[in-house]
């Protein structure tokens, strides 16, 4: 990953400037939705500015972005959001590597609304007045200005206890988004599957990150990577060298759970034993094949 925590400096220092910048002004006002959309567009404008600007940034590496999608593949819909599985209050997420989505955009030319392959590259959050979490995903669309890209934004507002099919039920087509974000951000909260390190930018390259981006620059970021297995250099007993040609997601199915019993309250609650991940550290991810099952007569 090397210099890659540099870019996800870069891209929240960039998109800090274009969100405050009258470039996403011009934008809203370019489009020809109704009042209601133009005011849904300024707020999320806003707010993603806000959580550029003051956000703690992160960068997630490619291989977590895999596990997250092989967790998003099983996760259930009725599974309930944590406030703890967010890192901070406030933050700013890039992606090492865009993870491909298609959604339903609107199309110019056509004058309808056709599904298109859209990438995603980014989250931000960030708490509301009513203390709930305002969760804003953001995917890349083609645009011939690079310094004002065309980019599609859905979001979704999160509290304790909400399960997927509860933020699904109105908007169906956001269900592969809304599943992804419940994984990512699940993920993220397993100890024993990620961990983090803080990554600083020299003065020199945050100077020359400022004057590209336009933008005052955050002198760190928290790289988001698979936590490295350690083994036992000598074991005891009886060992078998097994020279693994990959690593792999342990419990990604979401069929782990168990009904743990709480002495405090006297009361049992069904849990899910989160997944992690085994196998020598210096081996790929290896991504679950899909069985396909033919029935014939």
């Amino acid at each position: 990953m090397l210099f890659a925590h540099l870019k996800a400096i870069e891209e929240q220092a960039r998109w800090c400037h274009l969100f405050g910048s009258t470039l996403a002004q011009v934008a809203i006002n370019s489009m020809e939705p109704t009042e209601e959309q133009v005011s849904r567009a300024q707020f999320l404008t806003d707010a993603s500015f806000a959580f550029a600007k003051f956000g703690d940034n992160f960068l997630v590496g490619k291989e977590v972005l895999q596990a997250v999608s092989t967790c998003a593949e099983n996760v259930p819909d009725d599974i309930e959001w944590e406030e703890s599985w967010f890192p901070t209050d406030c933050g700013w997420m890039y992606f090492e590597q865009p993870v491909p989505f298609s959604i339903g955009v609107w199309d110019d030319g056509d004058q309808c609304r056709v599904t298109r392959p859209v990438p995603l590259f980014s989250i931000a959050w960030g708490r509301t007045e009513e203390g709930k979490t305002l969760v804003i995903l953001y995917l890349m669309l083609d645009g011939d200005d690079p310094n004002c890209p065309e980019t599609s934004m859905t979001y979704m507002v999160v509290q304790q206890g909400e399960t997927i099919s509860e933020h699904v039920a109105s908007m169906p087509d956001r269900h592969p988004l809304v599943r992804w974000a419940y994984s990512l951000f699940y993920v993220m909260a397993q100890p024993k599957m990620v961990e983090s390190s803080l990554e600083k930018a020299s003065s020199l390259a945050r100077s020359m990150v400022s004057r590209k981006s336009k933008a005052p620059v955050r002198p760190d970021v928290r790289v988001i990577t698979l936590r490295r297995r350690i083994y036992n250099s000598e074991p005891s007993g009886n060992h078998r060298d097994i020279d693994w040609a990959c690593r792999w997601v342990v419990g990604a199915d979401f069929k782990h759970w168990r009904n743990q019993f709480y002495s405090s309250t006297k009361t049992h609650k069904l849990i899910h034993i989160p997944p992690f991940i085994k196998g020598p550290a210096d081996k790929p991810l290896k991504q679950p094949t899909k069985t396909i099952y033919q029935v014939t007569r």
